[in-house]
């Protein structure tokens, strides 16, 4: 799917928000869900609690979403507006993902 392909899709879906968290759990607070993956909302950091969210997600996403096309947005953060590359983890994380958008907070 090209860029301005999902930014339309964005745009339609969720006109009153930019794709950042904070401010969709507001603006859309009817739709708005949070999954915590490890014991007392703790995110992970070793490579196993990685494997254990990916996981999880996975297995919540494939009973959601069976069979139909699912777009996922994955943040990353930067000193720099536009980022030269994904970072070498998130790389690891989704092979083929690219750059979408940048903003600024």
């Amino acid at each position: 799917m090209p860029d301005g392909d999902l930014s339309a899709l964005w745009q339609h879906q969720w006109p009153a928000c930019p794709p950042l968290a904070d401010g969709l759990k507001h603006a859309y607070h009817d739709r708005w869900v949070r999954f915590h993956s490890l014991p007392r909302s703790k995110r992970p950091d070793t490579d196993a609690e990685y494997d254990i969210v990916l996981h999880r997600y996975n297995t919540v996403l494939n009973e959601l979403f069976h069979g139909q096309d699912v777009r996922i947005i994955t943040t990353d953060w930067s000193e720099a507006f536009e980022p030269s590359a994904l970072s070498a983890q998130h790389t690891l994380w989704s092979p083929g993902a690219r750059h979408w958008m940048s903003v600024r907070t």
